[in-house]
């Protein structure tokens, strides 16, 4: 029930801006951050006693008369986070602050980030200021449209190169684009190994849990279909906000449609567990989820879980 636990219910609510079911992709926005207005999550998992558990997420965020994701508020299961963002008379980015939350406890700030631009707007450094602080700087290549990414200690020093941009798409080999069959990999301790496999599109169509020694046999294997439309923007990215590169790394761009969860027994190689996740989704007038219903069937019984979702979709601040 993981994958189920993704997936969104988003109410209607309101906010400092007009609420419009029906607005078009964040390019046709005036909406800095994100045009998601409201959000919110109830799943139904079934544990290993059969028995049904419900629980809830909810974001919403704040825009102010500029049409500028001033709060995000996230409010889980057992705690609640929230992220303040402030800008300078430009309309640029040039703070955020992270808090969390727990029962019977204030808010806790944890993390601050500020922003620095050069004088066309765009960002020369982005700071934060937590324990593990850290400054993360770009360069500018104008000839080339490459912007050059390094990440530094907190003084601004020690820098190391993180990343090469060209028109917004990574090059460098050890930070690849997540495009045309990328695969990430990386180790998950207990002699295992992880490989997420991105199409063209930066979406997730593959990803695989095999042993990291011998014959490194397989344990876990998800595939999962893609819709064609514009995703959810349940996120917010700060690319989206002016003066800040472009970055197409770790952005999926589609919806899940159907999503197969196999587990092997390592010694035989026999599927002990298969799991389908299908998701009917509508869209608006301009292609973006309005509603989605989602169900889990254990395919080697042909029986459903109980697992479910069912999504509901408004968007956020337009003029």
């Amino acid at each position: 029930m993981r994958y189920i636990a993704k997936l969104l219910l988003i109410v209607l609510t309101t906010a400092s801006c007009q609420v419009d079911n029906l607005v078009g992709p964040s390019s046709q926005l005036a909406t800095v951050g994100s045009n998601l207005l409201y959000f919110k999550k109830v799943y139904t998992t079934v544990d290993s006693d059969k028995k049904s558990h419900t629980y809830e997420e909810q974001i919403r965020h704040t825009f102010d008369q500029e049409c500028r994701l001033i709060e995000r508020s996230r409010e889980l299961p057992v705690n609640s986070e929230r992220t303040e963002y402030s800008y300078n008379k430009a309309g640029l980015l040039i703070q955020k602050k992270y808090y969390e939350s727990w029962p019977n406890q204030p808010d806790r700030l944890m993390e601050t980030y500020t922003y620095q631009y050069d004088s066309q707007g765009r960002l020369l450094s982005e700071k934060l200021v937590s324990f593990n602080g850290y400054v993360r700087k770009y360069e500018y290549n104008d000839d080339k449209k490459q912007v050059n990414v390094y990440l530094c200690s907190a003084s601004g020093e020690n820098c190391w190169t993180v990343g090469v941009r060209v028109n917004g798409t990574q090059i460098d080999p050890d930070f690849s684009t997540m495009r045309n069959g990328y695969v990430s990999s990386g180790p998950l301790g207990y002699n295992t190994y992880f490989y997420d496999t991105f199409n063209e599109k930066g979406n997730n169509v593959l990803s695989e849990i095999r042993e990291t020694e011998g014959q490194k046999r397989l344990i876990f294997k998800r595939v999962t279909v893609y819709d064609t439309q514009p995703i959810v923007p349940s996120t917010v990215n700060e690319s989206d906000f002016p003066g800040i590169p472009t970055n197409d790394f770790l952005r999926p761009s589609n919806n899940p449609l159907q999503t197969d969860e196999y587990r092997y027994d390592v010694t035989s190689g026999a599927v002990t567990s298969h799991l389908r996740t299908t998701s009917k989704i509508f869209y608006n007038e301009q292609g973006f989820p309005v509603r989605i219903s989602s169900a889990e069937t254990n395919m080697l019984t042909a029986k459903p879980t109980g697992g479910k979702a069912d999504v509901t979709i408004a968007y956020g601040c337009s003029r």
